[in-house]
């Protein structure tokens, strides 16, 4: 069977993770305005019926295919023009619905670009002067353990568990000093979140 075409969220828990995941819907707004702008499904071959239709009317063709992926992935790797090409879009198509009147798609297509702008972002969690080429970094607050792996000078993931205080020690001993506040920062946000009578409060 051939695969489809298109985008779609994936997530891979590791052995021990446990929710909240902060940033799922951020990342599917995003997703959701890529393949408004770039609509790598409607690129499948042998289309028929309302599919043909709809890629007809997106402007798409299974011989687009590859440019549409190469520009996905372009913007997904923050390359300055690709992300600069599908900001301008979702803007002008954002400022046409809101001429429109119709403010409720016009506010679903600013959130893509918040969305947008929130993945493509630069990373600078490690950019501080004391930073270190790969560290592992771990805060513990109310029962959560959490871990922010450092490689290359970068973030490139996190993880949180449950842990007793005295189980979390080790692991707190072993993290650079200078990461501290930052993990234990949170380490507090996650408790806090867990917490079944957690509260949002909005200034």
């Amino acid at each position: 069977m051939t695969a489809t075409p298109g985008l779609t969220v994936v997530r891979q828990p590791s052995p021990g993770d446990f929710g909240p995941y902060l940033g799922g819907q951020k990342v599917r707004d995003a997703l959701s305005g890529l393949g408004r702008v770039l609509p790598l499904a409607y690129t499948a071959d042998g289309q028929a019926g309302a599919e043909r239709d709809m890629a007809r009317v997106r402007g798409a063709s299974p011989g687009a295919r590859a440019e549409l992926a190469r520009t996905i992935a372009a913007t997904l790797s923050r390359d300055q023009a690709a992300v600069a090409l599908v900001r301008a879009e979702l803007t002008a198509r954002r400022d046409a619905a809101a001429v429109a009147l119709a403010f409720e798609f016009a506010g679903r297509l600013q959130a893509e670009l918040e969305a947008l702008d929130w993945i493509t972002g630069e990373q600078k969690v490690t950019q501080a002067p004391w930073s270190q080429d790969d560290a592992d970094v771990y805060g513990w607050a109310g029962g959560v353990l959490v871990w922010f792996e450092i490689r290359g000078g970068r973030l490139s993931g996190w993880r949180q568990r449950p842990c007793a205080a005295a189980a979390a020690r080790p692991y707190l001993d072993q993290s650079p000093p200078a990461w501290t506040p930052f993990a234990r920062r949170n380490a507090e946000l996650a408790a806090r979140l867990r917490s079944p009578h957690a509260e949002l409060r909005v200034p």
